[in-house]
């Protein structure tokens, strides 16, 4: 199904180890981050942002993925419905939220 909002993408910087990844729907894009000192290794609390700075990136890898409005409107609005998590770079960081993101919003879409 064409996706009325724009075309979803799971988009990764091109960093071997320490790749931030996040998604992004035309000129929007929301990512999980650690904040305060940035510590990246758990003291920290995560949060969620609307404009990605990694948005303009030219070393981005980008994967396109058919999904309906609903689950794009989904991803696109998480930050709004769902708590940020506790950051951790080993065990809980902005890849296993990004997927996190993904299975939430498709487990929501097929409940309705």
């Amino acid at each position: 199904m064409r996706d009325a909002w724009g075309l979803l993408e799971l988009c990764k910087t091109s960093d071997w180890f320490t790749y931030h990844k996040f998604w992004r729907d035309g000129n929007k894009s929301i990512g999980f981050y650690p904040i305060g000192d940035l510590n990246w290794y758990g003291s920290a609390h995560g949060q969620y942002y609307n404009s990605d700075p990694h948005h303009q990136d030219k070393d981005l890898s980008c994967v396109q993925y058919d999904s309906s409005n609903c689950i794009t409107k989904c991803i696109m609005n998480y930050r709004k419905n769902h708590k940020a998590p506790r950051y951790n770079l080993y065990m809980h960081n902005c890849r296993d939220e990004a997927d996190k993101m993904y299975k939430t919003c498709v487990m929501e879409y097929l409940n309705k």
